[in-house]
């Protein structure tokens, strides 16, 4: 991911064990015979059709203008929203072109329109949620746009 220092995409399957999440050794994924970008590929159509099923919770502020959107989830997957190609546009329409997304554990996304402003005060949370997971996902801050394109870190909250 561009800009990473501490996330990496890794192959993975969903399972049924602590944490839903199983990633795939290098023997196991020559076996299934395709190739890295083929896999990608796979994975972020996939990605799109879980967004498609799940709803949002929208926070608002005391202005009643949606602070920020949270998506929650017991199977663990959700680190997997952040390669949804449509992801990007569908809060673009909500906070303009380029959206901030935190993944602090495999449980919630949570996103945020792209400015400083929006984020600092959700920046202790995100740090404390990341530290206490027993699955953390990650510590960076990505930034979407409304392209669909990959995402890119921006930042980080994690310690």
């Amino acid at each position: 991911i561009e800009g990473a220092a501490r996330t990496v995409w890794t192959p993975a399957k969903q399972n049924d064990l602590p944490g839903g999440v199983e990633t795939y050794s290098k023997e196991a994924f020559a076996r299934l015979g395709f190739s890295a970008e083929t896999f990608v590929e796979r994975a972020r159509a996939a990605a799109d059709k879980r967004l498609a099923k799940l709803t949002p919770e929208y926070v608002r502020n005391e202005d009643d203008q949606i602070a920020y959107a949270v998506y929650r989830d017991e199977s663990g997957m959700m680190a997997t929203l952040l390669s949804a190609p449509s992801l990007g546009r569908i809060f673009g329409k909500i906070f303009g072109d380029g959206v901030w997304v935190a993944i602090p554990d495999r449980y919630a996304l949570y996103v945020f329109p792209a400015n400083e402003e929006a984020v600092a005060g959700f920046v202790p949370d995100l740090r404390e949620r990341y530290n206490r997971a027993a699955f953390a996902a990650s510590p960076e801050l990505f930034e979407l746009r409304n392209d669909g394109g990959p995402p890119k870190v921006i930042g980080s909250f994690g310690s």
